[in-house]
Parts: structure tokens; sequence; C-alpha cells
């Protein structure tokens, strides 16, 4: 969410909508960006952008400086005679996120970068609003930069601000009475190709979007590729489990939720279909190889199923 991606993907949806004879209109919202580069670069001994996502509640700003080893983020790791101005790189673990960057502002730094204590990107959530931007970063990632700071002074950029995410809109048969909504959410999570989620779902509501314009339905048909979703209410369910000292885990959507459930929460009746693996979905194997196309059919019969239905 919140990247130039995004925006691509969201562009193209438009196109292939209006070709189909829906008026489409987008809903901009504001976002932070989720993951990707232009987030932090290192500025010498060499230029490099590195990938990083901003953690929930981080500063927004931009602030430079040089790199320093912050340890675990505790106050015996800082140098004694502080920080002031350098970025302070952390590892993740022992203690809350909240508490490295409190740790770290204290020394004075003016930015953190807090790197994964296993492999792979992480996402996290600090417990209050931080003063300085703070950033999660891969243990990859965190290579690289150890190796740099090893052979002499590494300053760093870090950039956090808002940006934009949206929902494309499109509508047939505008005005009438009556209206069923179809969409899917077509952001995915970061490092992954996002091919079963959701863009299995893009384009399953992009070919039903394409044969209900030739079906003549007696409601008003609202097509919406959501944008965003996978921000969900998963960082504030994180931001409050923090705050109340309750440990919890993320399951893969058994008995979870998607972009339906907004209109369940106001009592509009919503269906929603899955297919029963969901282990890949957030990993790296979310790829076009392991799609399974016969469920995709499955799922634009039962799409226009439905809206025939209702049209009796």
């Amino acid at each position: 969410a919140g990247t130039p991606q995004e925006k691509q993907a969201a562009d193209l949806i438009a196109t292939d909508l209006q070709r189909f004879g829906y008026q489409v209109q987008q809903q901009p919202f504001d976002v932070l960006p989720s993951f990707g580069p232009g987030i932090l670069s290192v500025q010498t001994p060499s230029e490099r952008a590195v990938d990083a996502a901003p953690l929930r509640q981080t500063g927004l700003a931009t602030s430079a400086g040089d790199l320093v080893d912050g340890g675990l983020g505790r106050p015996e790791d800082f140098p004694k005679e502080g920080i002031k101005g350098k970025i302070a790189l952390m590892e993740r673990g022992q203690i809350f996120f909240e508490v490295k960057v409190l740790n770290a502002v204290a020394a004075g730094a003016a930015g953190a970068i807090i790197y994964n204590n296993e492999s792979g990107p992480f996402s996290g959530t600090l417990g209050t609003q931080a003063a300085i931007p703070v950033v999660g970063i891969a243990r990859g990632e965190r290579l690289v930069l150890k190796r740099l700071l090893a052979d002499g002074r590494v300053s760093v950029k870090l950039t956090i601000a808002v940006s934009r995410s949206q929902n494309m809109v499109a509508i047939l048969n505008p005005g009438r009475p009556q209206a069923v909504i179809m969409g899917g959410h077509y952001d995915t999570v970061p490092q992954t190709g996002g091919a079963n989620d959701n863009s299995s779902g893009t384009a399953a509501i992009l070919v039903i979007a394409q044969e209900a314009a030739q079906r003549g339905y007696p409601f008003e048909l609202r097509v919406i590729a959501f944008g965003a979703e996978e921000l969900g209410l998963l960082r504030r369910a994180q931001e409050v489990a923090q705050a109340k000292n309750v440990a919890i885990g993320l399951s893969r959507l058994q008995g979870g939720s998607s972009d339906h459930a907004s209109f369940l929460a106001v009592e509009i009746p919503a269906v929603f279909f899955s297919a029963g693996d969901l282990s890949r979905i957030h990993t790296a194997a979310d790829t076009i190889a392991n799609l399974d196309p016969p469920r995709l059919g499955e799922a634009v019969t039962m799409g226009l199923g439905m809206l025939d239905s209702l049209a009796r």
C-alpha cells in the first residue's frame, strides 16, 4: 500500500473497467508506505537504497546522519557520550520496540533502524507515537550496513511521509434504487508476488465485471478494487495488544476477514470466497506458478451466479 506499484496496479484496473463500460472514480486516502525503496538510503560511502518498512506510530520526518551501532537498544548499548543527531541501528528482540526507540531518543538519536533477528523482513508497532522516524529492515540488509560500518563512516537518510492509496470504484447502471457491491483488494504484503493474495481475486472480479456488463442487471453494480486492505486493523490490534501487555500471534486467515468485513460491520450482507489452502499467502511462495486456475474459474462462476440470482 502507498507505493508507486500499487498506484500502477490501480490505473491498470481502472483502464480495464472503463473499457468494459463502467464509470470509474478514485477514492484516495492517506496511508504510511508499507515497504520499499525511498524510505531508507545510504548516503556515504556511496549511495544505495535499502528496502525498509516504517513501524506503526513512527515519527513523520526526514532525518539524515551518521549510522551508529546501538546493539539491542538498551541504555548501556549506546556510547556514553550519546549519539546526538545520529541514526541508531538496533537489533530486534529482548525489549519492546517502543523501549528501544525511547532509549535511542534519550541518547540523542535523530532516527532509528531496527533489523530483524530472524531471516526476512518484519513489521512492528510502537506503543506510543515516536518522536523520530523508525523503520524495520531484513536481517540481510543489516549485514550490508554492518559491513559498511566496519569499513568506516556510514551516513544514512530516513524519509517517512504520508503517501496515498486509493480504492477504484466502477459503477454500472448508475442511479438505480438498489446496488450490489462486488470487490476485492489489489494490494499485497512486502516481499511477495501476491499472486494468490490478491492478484487472483482481482483477476476474478475483472472477469466477472466484463461478463456482468453484458447482462443487463436491474440493479446498480459497483465493482470496487480496494487499496491498502493488508493494513486493515492488524496494526491497531498489535498496538492494543502491546499497550495491554497481551501476547498475540497471527494465523493464516482461519476465521479471519478481508474487505467484506467493513460491510458486515454495518449489517450489509456479504459473502467472502477463498480457497482452502492459504499456506503460501504472505510468503515468497505466493507466485503465479502456485495459482490453481480451476479454483479461479469456480470463483468467477460463483460470482456471476450470485449476481444472476440477485437479478431474478
